[in-house]
């Protein structure tokens, strides 16, 4: 987080960072030296918010101000880090969105006229299932949710075929802590391209794989619902994915196997992967800031389209 003054803002009854400060810090005290983090837990109460991988501060005094120089992250080498290209991943993305274009022809000339309501109820269940499940119950704990509404919500993740349940969580643990640097995943510093969807098509930042070590996961780990998601993620995510979303329109109404794998699987899991994917993007970029304007985030037009997720300057200063 770039600041220029430290002051104390109490905000529903957690103390946060809200002016800027000259230099580069983490939220959270990964970098800075040894010396500096004994400092700093010498005077300065520090609690670990266990649901979401955070990190609340408590007093604001002078050692808040110690900046890490040496081990601070410099603009020029953020954007000199050369990444490697992962060429498999950047053919099948252009096939896959090549694909949708494609999609559009069958669904306008070879659909039947259920097939596209049915396409976009199953593109808002995919959806709700990485909002609503992997998103505000898994990764930030928002809510609470009995066993059978979350074996619901991991069987609507699986159709968004995405990373599994425990990595897209980790992930986005990683996002929250240390968004907008170089141990942000899809961090937007490095351009909108990006944030979308460049981060996907090459190898992690070394900073992300260290990040990654670094967060809270243990309710993941104990999550029975999160690791039989990932167990069976390879065998029945594929199935959950592509195969059931084309024989319910194949023998309910006789849509044909071709229409409907193009109309409700290709296009539908691009159009969700975008939907997806914009959050990281354009809700990083365009919008205004109401409640943190010296952060990235911001509260998005494109709200109506991502239900509710681009609220997004407000979901990073109050991370539920």
């Amino acid at each position: 987080m770039l600041i220029e003054n430290v002051v104390k803002s109490e905000m529903l009854g957690k103390i946060r960072i809200k002016e800027k400060v000259t230099q580069y810090v983490y939220d959270g005290q990964d970098l800075i030296t040894d010396d500096q983090k004994k400092r700093f837990n010498e005077n300065d109460d520090t609690t670990t918010d266990e649901s979401n991988g955070t990190i609340d501060r408590g007093q604001i005094n002078d050692d808040d101000q110690l900046l890490m120089n040496g081990t601070s992250i410099d603009d020029k080498l953020q954007l000199d880090q050369k990444l490697e290209i992962y060429w498999v991943n950047v053919i099948t993305f252009a096939l896959l969105h090549v694909a949708a274009l494609y999609a559009i022809y069958v669904g306008v000339t070879q659909a039947k006229l259920l097939t596209l309501p049915y396409m976009y109820l199953v593109g808002q269940l995919t959806s709700f299932g990485f909002s609503c499940g992997a998103h505000r119950l898994w990764t930030h704990r928002s809510y609470k949710a009995k066993a059978p509404l979350q074996y619901i919500l991991a069987f609507l993740f699986m159709m968004s075929f995405q990373h599994n349940l425990y990595k897209w969580c980790r992930n986005h643990r990683v996002h929250h802590r240390y968004s907008d640097t170089d141990a942000d995943p899809h961090n937007i510093r490095r351009g909108l391209f990006f944030a979308h969807i460049g981060w996907l098509m090459c190898q992690s930042h070394p900073r992300v794989l260290e990040a990654r070590t670094k967060v809270y996961l243990d309710d993941l780990d104990w999550d029975p619902v999160v690791q039989f998601e990932r167990r069976y993620h390879m065998t029945l995510g594929p199935i959950v994915w592509g195969v059931l979303p084309v024989l319910i329109p194949y023998y309910v109404w006789g849509e044909s196997l071709w229409a409907a794998w193009f109309t409700c699987v290709i296009y539908r899991y691009v159009v969700t992967l975008n939907l997806a994917w914009s959050i990281n993007s354009l809700a990083h970029v365009y919008g205004n800031k109401p409640y943190d304007k010296h952060i990235m985030a911001t509260e998005s037009p494109i709200n109506h389209v991502l239900m509710g997720e681009s609220y997004h300057n407000y979901h990073h200063t109050f991370p539920w």
